[in-house]
């Protein structure tokens, strides 16, 4: 193998960590893999250390928060093909250039559309009602480069983030596999369509806070929505109670319920199994909440009928 021929691979996440081993378990050459510090991974809420593929397929590991500082390295180098899947960094023009047969990536929407942060959370937020993931060629602006293919599904109610995050980890590793092989030889660039500019819309960065759950100015689906949209794998749709913090895992919009007077924010009804809570219009059930330590907490025993969250 010349140094030229080298196969790089850019990923931080659990979905690229997946794919990388449906890459290797099926014959495909990857010569490198750059990987995030654990110690500075506290903001990826599915960072993975990819340590243990790189020792069982004897891979060269690099470590680095900063992606463009290879970019010298890779210039003298000339790899092959460069595959980025879960790095939210954009990659320098100067390192784009230094593949010679180009730099992949995937982002979990159907571009054009929903380019940018938060994908997953904003498809719920935006009540959209089908998700997807792409794969198509880097290019130094955000998520615009000409794509190679990209498969589209429904979300369902019962969906929330860590459903749509576990379709796109399968179809992101379907996507790579089909089409490693023209990525590697070049030719997958020759069929690659050119996105519409028409059609292309922006996701801004989601911050923890944004989590916050306001019962004074969100309806009963909103907040739904929102428990949906940063489930499990992301920063926990969350409320105060008596000082402490807690986070909300599911919700469920009640229905043919009787009418409660109350603020919102307060607490109509608990049992073992849920929790009513008056939002600003009708509603919002919770049905499974976590203490500060996500440990599972007894509703009953936690919360009292009358009482308001966030006070």
């Amino acid at each position: 193998m010349s140094i030229k021929s080298k196969n790089i691979y850019i990923s931080a996440t659990k979905d690229g960590h997946y794919a990388l081993n449906v890459l290797f378990e099926n014959g495909k050459k990857i010569h490198e893999i750059i990987n995030y510090p654990k110690e500075k991974s506290d903001n990826i809420s599915d960072y993975i250390d990819f340590n243990d593929l790189a020792k069982k397929y004897r891979l060269k590991i690099t470590y680095t928060d900063n992606v463009n500082t290879l970019t010298n390295r890779f210039s003298k180098e000339r790899p092959n093909i460069i595959i980025v899947n879960g790095w939210s960094q954009l990659l320098e023009r100067k390192l784009l250039k230094t593949a010679q047969n180009g730099c992949v990536g995937t982002h979990p929407s159907l571009l054009p559309k929903n380019r940018g942060r938060a994908p997953i959370a904003w498809h719920f937020i935006n009540k959209e009602k089908y998700g997807g993931i792409t794969l198509f060629f880097l290019e130094p602006t955000c998520d615009s480069g000409p794509i190679i293919d990209q498969i589209r599904f429904k979300i369902k109610e019962t969906d929330n983030a860590s459903s749509y995050y576990e379709k796109i980890t399968k179809l992101g590793a379907k996507l790579l596999l089909k089409h490693f092989d023209s990525i590697v030889d070049g030719s997958a660039r020759k069929r690659a369509i050119p996105q519409n500019p028409q059609k292309e819309t922006y996701l801004l960065k989601r911050r923890p806070q944004d989590s916050y759950i306001n019962f004074s100015t969100k309806t009963t689906e909103e907040v739904h929505d929102l428990v949906r949209a940063v489930s499990d794998i992301y920063p926990l749709a969350n409320f105060t109670y008596k000082g402490k913090q807690y986070f909300v895992l599911s919700s469920k919009i009640p229905k043919n319920i009787p009418h409660f007077s109350g603020i919102p924010g307060q607490i109509a009804r608990v049992s073992q199994d849920f929790m009513w809570v008056l939002t600003v219009q009708e509603i919002i059930q919770f049905t499974k909440v976590l203490d500060n330590n996500r440990n599972k907490v007894n509703l009953m025993e936690t919360f009292k009928i009358g009482e308001v969250l966030n006070e």
